[in-house]
């Protein structure tokens, strides 16, 4: 299994494009997206993504 992060602001959509671009990538590779994690504080977000 391997992990990629993905951080960004929660203000505007930008977060939400990296997160979207990431997966795509990944899944563009041929891996497999196992699961996702998010986490936030009071100005940022983050994501985890673990895939094989």
């Amino acid at each position: 299994m391997l992990t990629y992060l993905v951080t960004g602001s929660i203000s505007g959509i930008g977060f939400t494009n990296k997160l979207n671009a990431a997966i795509e990538d990944l899944q563009n590779q041929d891996h497999e997206i196992i699961d996702i994690k998010y986490a936030q504080s009071i100005r940022r977000v983050s994501a985890l993504i673990l895939y094989k």
